[in-house]
């Protein structure tokens, strides 16, 4: 631009008066400083632009001072930017913000100069990338996408939070961590899911997994409600008030499978574990006229030795045991009885029956030693894993 073109472009100070016309041609009206009362087109100037969708669009808002400028061998004005200035404000009326605290009140508050590049709409909604810090307790370098009603995406890069979290707002949100070394409440490389209300994983069309690779160690699913939140008290049931507590598996087509694949020590334990619990119950039970129920192992014990301890067992079609080889061993301090509308026969075979003395002792099951045995796998209350408490 020559020399004399640039003494002729005038710049002026203007108040914006109407932004109707901006969505059509581009334009909007000001009062120009120094033109008199009427009010001017001004042609809107972006940064950046194209011929066809990419721009970056921000006009000002009405009563905003801004500065226009008409170019040399121009007639028309042309947008130069906002200037901050203190809004217009009668004698009643409160003092104006001071300019940036109008977009963010906190924009000098760490170190005494602005320390944020901020894009805001009017209410709140916007771009915040902060440089915040002051080399002592604050450290809040973060690019941050916000909501005006506190939605927020935010890239923390400060190393006490080193992550990317997705925040509804409203107690609901989701982390990933990169490496917060300064926090010892997070771990690196991670992904929390927090929320007050119900989460809900949905696959339509093909598998879910959960999945735990050899890198890593356990997989926990636990429920700690107590139900106080739904009208109940904690650690008192009550069957008139909403559940809370439980843990479902269900299948409305298939089978529920658990299994163990260990190659070295597999074991499933299905134990209550509240010594205080009332009214505990394990139930095995199929609904089918031709369900059945089958425990396969190379031994099987059946343990009631606790206090009042009972087995019953009750089939109206029989109950049949076949002790092959080993015989059926049969041992009680009390009484034997048995009782048979029908009758009972008594086949020895080849061998002898003793009503009475001279019989040697009964054996215990040879599993049963193992099992109260502290080294042994089959200890029953030997739990391994981090998640059982």
């Amino acid at each position: 631009m020559k020399k004399e073109q640039i003494q002729n472009t005038e710049i002026r100070i203007a108040e914006v008066r109407d932004r109707l016309d901006v969505g059509a041609t581009g334009t909007f009206l000001a009062m120009i400083s120094g033109l008199g009362e009427g009010n001017q087109i001004i042609y809107y100037v972006s940064p950046y632009g194209s011929g066809a969708k990419a721009g970056f669009i921000g006009v000002p808002e009405l009563g905003t001072k801004i500065l226009v400028c008409k170019p040399a061998g121009s007639n028309e004005w042309y947008y130069m930017g906002s200037t901050f200035a203190p809004e217009e404000r009668q004698e009643d009326e409160s003092p104006s913000s001071p300019p940036f605290s109008r977009v963010d009140p906190n924009i000098n508050k760490v170190s005494g100069v602005p320390s944020k590049v901020i894009l805001h709409g009017n209410n709140g909604q916007g771009l915040e990338i902060s440089d915040e810090q002051d080399g002592k307790t604050t450290n809040n370098i973060k690019t941050e996408l916000l909501s005006a009603n506190k939605k927020r995406i935010t890239l923390h890069d400060s190393p006490g939070i080193d992550a990317i979290t997705l925040d509804s707002g409203n107690n609901a949100s989701i982390t990933l961590t990169q490496d917060p070394r300064d926090n010892p409440q997070k771990n690196a490389a991670s992904i929390e899911i927090d929320c007050n209300g119900p989460q809900l994983h949905v696959c339509r069309e093909s598998d879910m997994e959960l999945l735990v690779l050899g890198g890593g160690r356990e997989l926990n699913i636990r429920n700690k409600a107590n139900g106080v939140a739904w009208g109940g008290v904690a650690g008192v049931p009550d069957a008139k008030l909403p559940t809370a507590g439980n843990v479902n598996i269900q299948s409305d087509r298939g089978d529920v499978n658990i299994f163990s694949k260990s190659p070295y020590t597999g074991r499933i334990f299905i134990e209550t574990l509240n010594s205080l619990g009332q009214r505990q119950l394990i139930k095995i039970g199929t609904a089918g006229a031709d369900g059945s129920i089958v425990l396969q192992a190379n031994s099987i014990v059946l343990d009631a030795t606790g206090a009042g301890g009972t087995i019953d067992l009750n089939a109206p079609a029989g109950v049949f045991i076949n002790g092959g080889l080993g015989g059926v061993h049969t041992t009680t301090e009390g009484l034997v009885q048995t009782q048979a509308q029908a009758g009972v026969n008594i086949d020895p075979g080849g061998g002898v029956v003793n009503l009475a003395g001279g019989s040697q002792a009964v054996p215990n099951s040879p599993r049963y030693v193992e099992n109260v045995n502290p080294t042994d796998i089959y200890k029953l209350d030997d739990y391994a894993g981090l998640g059982v408490i």
